[in-house]
């Protein structure tokens, strides 16, 4: 009896040492696919999540006539630019060129210039190769060219000027493969709207062509 008690002992022992070695299992099981499920998560976050990088990032003075100069180092933030001059006569002028750089996954669009300067009537900014709309895209440059002017004969010499840059990701356009839809309800007329993506031609949804028609 003494015998089968230790057996039973020994089968209870056993049982009990194999159940804590499955729950065992389990929770190691358990928190590995919760940390798995979380990586998998944060990559296809990262995946599809669009990156909007774009910034400008140099301001170098490329020329001066008639005895312009500056007043201090012009220098520049992710989307502005100040610079000072000192313009003596009409005509005097100082040019930079910038560049603005994208490192996104998105091309943006130039959405708002604004220049200020500290005195419009005897200074002007000039601003060329880069004008609203223009569309910069992923991965890629855009360098413009800034000019401080004396328009005017005043004893005011020192000229400052502050340039603001906006931009957003832009967003293609809808476009329409038969003439006959554009300006036509899609709804009304019972057209099929067919539009581009960005990469093929597809069949989109009227209700939602609509919306843009309504919106135009």
């Amino acid at each position: 009896n003494k015998k089968n008690r230790w057996k039973n002992l020994s089968f209870l022992k056993k049982n009990i040492i194999l159940l804590v070695l499955c729950f065992s299992l389990l929770f190691i099981s358990s928190i590995a696919y919760s940390a798995l499920n979380e990586e998998l998560s944060i990559v296809g976050d990262l995946v599809l999540r669009a990156v909007k990088d774009i910034r400008i990032i140099d301001l170098t003075l490329t020329n001066t006539e008639n005895d312009g100069d500056e007043l201090y180092n012009s220098k520049y933030t992710t989307n502005t630019i100040t610079i000072g001059v000192n313009l003596t006569t009409v005509g005097s002028s100082i040019t930079y060129t910038s560049t603005i750089k994208s490192t996104g996954t998105v091309p943006m669009e130039i959405t708002n210039i604004t220049s200020s300067i500290n005195n419009s009537t005897v200074g002007e900014v000039i601003i060329t190769d880069l004008s609203v709309e223009n569309v910069i895209e992923a991965n890629t440059t855009k360098i413009f060219t800034i000019k401080l002017n004396k328009k005017t004969s005043s004893s005011i010499n020192e000229i400052t000027s502050i340039i603001d840059l906006n931009w957003e990701e832009y967003i293609l356009p809808v476009l329409y493969t038969d003439p006959i839809l554009v300006g036509n309800d899609p709804i009304l007329n019972n057209l099929v709207p067919i539009v581009y993506n960005g990469t093929n031609w597809e069949v989109a949804d009227p209700y939602q062509e609509w919306y843009n028609y309504t919106n135009q």
